[in-house]
């Protein structure tokens, strides 16, 4: 009976769906993030390409080169499929009828099969010639390739055999006392390995061509031997019960053991020896485990669910394309996909074209002797100009107005395309045209071969100006300032354009092919030395200092800047993505064909590359709809991995993935321990080296986690931050500037570190003694980083001493009244954490600011003077025309600024008790002018009055230094005493019931003073002078002593203990407490320019002080309480670091006993091996005696 195979194949659907549809309504930028987590969670099963038969696969394998899938079946027959045509018929043998139990392919596309009738197949797949060996009625359980010819053979019949295709049988080894089921070899150390039935593992040597046993382990496994895989140094056995033992082949010993508790049908590994596949015998889940052979024991395994509705019967590994191909009893093979790839499609299959261009929606190629402009959704053909042939460089303008080309007669032909049908003009050159670029919207510039970088007007038509001669002109570029021209020699000139003068020189040190700048200046450059080098313009002021990129291995033919990613494309057949903020490489795009142009489409939605078969389109991975993983490799995996992340079924970190990244939301796995809640693996993935990225909508991973208030996780990312060199990440430090408020507003353990970080010294190149020009501490804010010496030191001073320069890292806005500077003073006054107030770079911050508005509150308070003035006035000498009308105007005023307040932010006002007072002066104000006015009279409203405004004139002592912290004591100590009034209140009014009783009096307020008085020792209420001739009885002299003690010997010395802890506490905290105060009254000066809400300008702030104040000692009042908790805190971090040590010891000592035991263990069994060597010598030694 023939085999026959139906040739039917479908895919099933891949488990990464779209992140987002185009028919799905607009999704929110806050949401997307959330989105992809959940589309994470749902993963399934991999991509899945089945191929239906009509009878059962027994058997799989590859060829070398992965070009060929083949198949064995349990009818005899042998199926090739070339993997590019997995839909055509395959290539049959048919010419047994036996089950083929093994199948392999050697590297010159020969086929071994062996059969269940003993028979060994070479088939060749080239030529369908066939051969066969070995007649025997055992079976052949497994065929191992040797080289020079020869191959090994594993049947039923116990034996292994070494077989020569010319020679044939050579040797036969003879060991196991059941089935060779299983054998493998090490090609490299010339040993085979063969599993049994027999439950026993053998170890043989080839010698020639002899086979020779060295090792045995009899009782290797509790049931017989079905599978073995070798890689590196291990040996991984399986067993029909489903166990599963990992060997070190150096001892032979058990590193590992996994129980499936299932038969083991087939194991794959992958050929990087990372994974295990796995597949049993089972009657209900056709499950593919697959295991982290690094971490097979802690780790639980992926699992292919249900990839099979019946037993799978084997399966292999492709290790370059990493797919997995199963077959099953259902009569299926399935070829699983685990690494995303993206897919382009062919734009315009046209051979001919010679030169491409793309702007504003436009595709435009120059092909034969015409130029073509099409539509690039739908290709339409918008119009065609009529030129000449072998146009190798196209430029247009941004607006699709103008059109430049070269031509092989040396020739610039410009184009209106509004406007001609013929060209506008045209421009000779001596030699042969190199680069075209526009200038501006008048001007274009080209190389030429001849070294001469060329400026054309348009307008009057001939060459505005012609740049120094060098040798030949390779690339040509602007910016809105610059023009960048490069030549062969490597040599990259940056012209000014207002006045052509050469702004500096820079190496690429090899041949440049391309350049590009970004909106920022930043230039990149690339050609033969393969590395893509880059110079930010800010560092070329300085010095002329380069960054690189490598990763191609190619010559670099094109790269496109934007924003701050580099697109470029090389003769590696690549188009690689890079970061230029992050210096890393985002996505790399592999291609069928060496391309020798591309663009990027507005947007940068799409590239479109000019390859031999035409215009080839592919969707940017940053703008993808679909989920993308960058490495491809196991991307299925990584997501599984994920998966099991946010479940909580893992908290091991993998550094295995560390450079992972999905796209376009440009995720990695901080992202994704942040969101999963692991800040133990937020740490440790850091700490390998997991980049610090920016997603898609540029938050980064500081910023996520105070957004979803995973403080643990943000508090882990500020200690690192803390430790970087900030100043060499911009990306990092640009979304620190962002997020500062929100860092603030967090009250992070870590806070103060991180601040301190952020304002380090700078020493390098700056005179360390000088005289400054004002008083220290000098405070500035600059739109550099850089120190600018002469802002704070006079080198011709006399009293010259040591300073010290700091430059903040982040910028700050220090407009006055802008509404991130408000942002920053709230989330400042909102703080918490009192070791942030005594950092460096708050108190800079505050300070400075200070210095801007101090006169503002001076002024206010002057004003507000001038009212309490009025006011008392009025109150003393009654209504004074002149002064009711200023009165009425200095309130109105008021009355504005309050209802500035209450417009910004009304909540926030009404919370704040100082507020209703304000307002309820000004309303009682403008009803005492009314008063005066009708020459009535209210003494209660003077009274109220009096006390509003005396009360608010006391807060503004707290503009100056001496005075802030008095104010700030009496507030914080009324605010500790009031409970205790109530009790001593309470206490008095009682006692004086006690004596209104007991005297028998008719004033019960009277009697309530007289009492109050004697709290305080006055007795004259009570007692007066001949106070012996006063009849008081017993029970007067009893409450008299009980409230003289309690009360003023008992409650008035708790207050004043009550009031020693408050000073205490508040002198603990005064750097607190000064710091918030300021930044109240700050944020109370600016909160009156509310025009400048709108306005932003940052700046670094820099700080230069004599390094005598810094170092001196503190003579302040720390206070009892926090000394006290300093020696806690400083006795409790020595405890932790010794508690590390002695755990770091025992670790180290419990690892050498684990070495020991093993060595011991070893040592013990090649005793034992000696010992039986022995006997056996002694033993054969009496016998021939």
């Amino acid at each position: 009976m023939e085999d026959s195979i139906m040739n039917s194949s479908s895919t099933q659907p891949s488990n990464i769906q779209r992140a987002a549809s185009v028919n799905k309504p607009i999704i929110s930028e806050a949401n997307k993030l959330e989105e992809l987590f959940a589309t994470i969670t749902a993963q399934t099963n991999p991509a899945c390409k089945i191929i239906y038969t009509q009878n059962i696969v027994t058997t799989v394998c590859i060829s070398s080169d992965e070009k060929y899938l083949i198949a064995g079946t349990n009818t005899g027959g042998i199926f090739v499929w070339k993997f590019h045509e997995l839909n055509e018929p395959p290539i049959v043998w048919t010419g047994n009828t036996s089950t083929i139990n093994v199948i392999l392919c050697d590297p010159n596309g020969i086929i071994y099969a062996g059969n269940d009738a003993g028979l060994v197949i070479q088939w060749n797949i080239l030529n369908l010639q066939t051969k066969t060996y070995r007649k025997d009625k055992y079976g052949v359980t497994a065929i191992e390739l040797l080289g020079e010819s020869k191959f090994l053979i594993a049947s039923k019949n116990t034996m292994i055999e070494l077989w020569h295709e010319k020679k044939g049988k050579l040797y036969v080894g003879e060991g196991h006392e059941d089935v060779v089921t299983c054998m493998k070899i090490d090609v490299n150390k010339k040993t085979v390995y063969t599993g049994s039935s027999d439950y026993s593992i053998k170890v043989w040597e080839i010698d020639e061509d002899i086979i020779e046993e060295t090792r045995s382990i009899n009782d290797a496994h509790n049931a017989g031997v079905v599978i073995l895989e070798i890689y590196d140094n291990t040996l991984i056995s399986g067993d029909m019960d489903g166990e599963i033992i990992i060997w070190n082949l150096e001892y032979f010993e058990q590193t590992n053991r996994i129980s499936l508790k299932e038969e083991i049908k087939s194991i794959a590994k992958s050929t990087d020896n990372r994974y295990l596949f796995t597949a049993t015998e089972s009657t209900e889940k056709m499950h593919i485990r697959i295991w982290n052979l690094s971490k097979i024991s802690d780790e639980k395994p992926f699992a292919i669910k249900n990839a099979h509705s019946a037993s799978i019967n084997t399966m292999v590994y492709m290790g370059k394309s990493g797919k997995l191909i199963t077959a099953g009893q259902e009569k299926t093979l399935k070829i699983w996909d685990f690494s995303k790839t993206i897919s382009g499609s062919l734009a315009l299959k046209i051979e001919s074209i010679t030169a491409m261009s793309f702007s504003q929606y436009i595709l435009i190629y120059a092909q034969k002797s015409s130029i073509t402009l099409c539509t690039n959704v739908d290709y339409r053909q918008l119009r065609t100009l009529e030129t000449i042939p072998n146009i190798k460089i196209i430029a247009s303008d941004t607006q699709n107005s103008i059109l430049a080309h070269s031509s092989p007669d040396n020739i610039l032909y410009i184009w209106r395309l509004k406007l001609y049908s013929e060209p506008y003009c045209k421009f000779q050159h001596p030699e042969e045209i190199t680069c075209i670029t526009f200038y501006d919207k008048n001007h274009i510039l080209t190389g030429c071969t001849d070294g001469i970088a060329r400026v054309w007007s348009l307008v009057y038509q001939k060459i505005d100006h012609e740049y120094p001669k060098s040798i030949n002109i390779t690339a040509v570029k602007c910016s809105l300032k610059y023009a960048y021209i490069a030549n062969s020699d490597g040599v990259i000139s940056i012209w000014s354009k207002k006045n052509y003068s050469l702004k500096k020189k820079v190496e690429y040190k090899a041949n440049v092919k391309t350049i590009d700048v970004s909106n920022s200046d930043i230039l990149v450059a690339g050609g033969e030395g393969c590395t893509i080098k880059f110079w930010r313009w800010k560092d070329m002021i300085y010095k002329i200092k380069h960054e690189e990129l490598v990763g191609h291995t190619g010559n670099i033919i094109k790269i496109i800047v934007v924003k701050d990613l580099i697109y470029s494309a090389s003769y590696d057949k690549t188009i690689k993505i890079w970061s230029i903020n992050l210096k890393m490489l985002y996505y790399s795009l592999s291609l069928e064909y060496v391309i020798s142009d591309f663009y990027l489409s507005d947007k940068s939605e799409n590239l479109y590359f000019l390859s031999p078969e035409g215009i080839l389109n592919l969707r940017n991975p940053l703008k993808s709809e679909e989920i993308l993983v960058y490495p491809q490799k196991y991307s299925w995996l990584y997501l599984k991995y994920l998966q099991k992340l946010f479940k909580n079924k893992t908290k091991i970190f993998d550094a295995y993935w560390k450079d992972y990244v999905i796209f376009p939301h440009l995720v990695n796995l901080l992202y994704i321990f942040i969101k999963a809640n692991h800040p133990d693996l937020l740490k440790q993935a850091i700490t390998s080296g997991v980049k610090f990225l920016q997603e898609q909508n540029g938050e980064s991973p500081l910023s996520v986690s105070l957004i979803w208030r995973n403080y643990n996780c943000a508090d882990v990312i500020l200690k690192t931050l803390a430790k970087m060199k900030l100043h060499k990440e911009p990306g990092i430090v640009e979304n620190i500037e962002s997020c500062m408020t929100k860092i603030i507003n967090s009250n992070l353990s870590k806070l103060p570190k991180f601040f301190e970080s952020l304002f380090p010294i700078v020493s390098s190149r700056l005179t360390l003694y000088s005289q400054m020009k004002s008083k220290a501490p000098m405070i500035l804010e600059n739109k550099s980083r850089k120190i600018e010496e002469n802002n704070f030191v006079d080198y011709e001073g006399k009293d010259k001493e040591q300073v010290e320069f700091k430059s903040s890292i982040v910028r700050f806005d220090f407009i006055l009244g802008s509404q991130e500077s408000m942002q920053l003073l709230r989330a400042i006054t909102h703080s918490n954490n009192p070791d942030f107030f005594r950092t460096a770079l708050l108190k800079s911050i505050l300070k400075y600011k200070w210095e801007k508005v101090y006169f503002i509150l001076l002024g206010e308070a002057l004003l507000y003077g001038i009212m309490v003035f009025i006011v008392s006035y009025m109150t003393i000498v009654g209504n004074i025309n002149i002064g009711s009308w200023i009165f009425g105007i200095l309130n109105t005023i008021m009355l504005i600024k309050e209802e500035v307040q209450l417009i910004e932010s009304p909540k926030k006002y009404i919370r704040d008790f100082w507020n209703i007072m304000d307002v309820a002066r000004i309303i009682l104000s403008y009803v005492l002018i009314i008063y005066q006015q009708n020459e009535n009279e209210s003494v209660i409203l003077e009274q109220i009055l009096t006390i509003l405004y005396w009360a608010r004139a006391v807060t503004y002592f707290r503009i100056f230094d001496k005075t802030r912290y008095l104010i700030r004591m009496i507030i914080e100590t009324f605010s500790d005493i009031v409970p205790f009034l109530l009790i001593f209140f309470t206490a008095t009014f009682t006692f004086s019931l006690l004596f209104f009783i007991t005297n028998q009096s008719d004033n019960l307020a009277l009697t309530f003073v007289y009492t109050y008085k004697l709290n305080f020792n006055d007795f004259s209420g009570f007692l007066s002078d001949d106070w012996s001739t006063q009849n008081f009885n017993t029970m007067f002299w009893v409450i008299f002593f009980i409230s003289s003690i309690l009360n003023s010997i008992v409650l008035l010395n708790m207050l004043i203990a009550i009031m020693s802890d408050t000073y205490d506490r508040v002198q603990e905290d005064q750097v607190v407490a000064d710091c918030k105060e300021m930044a109240g009254l700050i944020m109370q000066a600016e909160g009156m320019i509310f025009w400048r809400r709108k306005i932003s300008k940052k700046g670094y702030l820099q700080r230069c002080d004599y390094v005598r104040h810094l170092t001196s000692e503190t003579t302040e009042w720390m206070g009892k309480i926090r000394a006290i908790k300093k020696s806690i805190t400083r006795l409790n971090l020595k405890s932790r670091s010794n508690d590390k040590k002695i755990n770091q010891m025992q670790n180290k000592i419990l690892i050498k006993i684990k070495e020991l035991k093993g060595i011991n263990e070893s040592i013990s069994k090649k005793i034992t091996d000696m010992e039986g060597t022995t006997n056996s010598n002694k033993s054969s030694s009496s016998f021939i005696l």
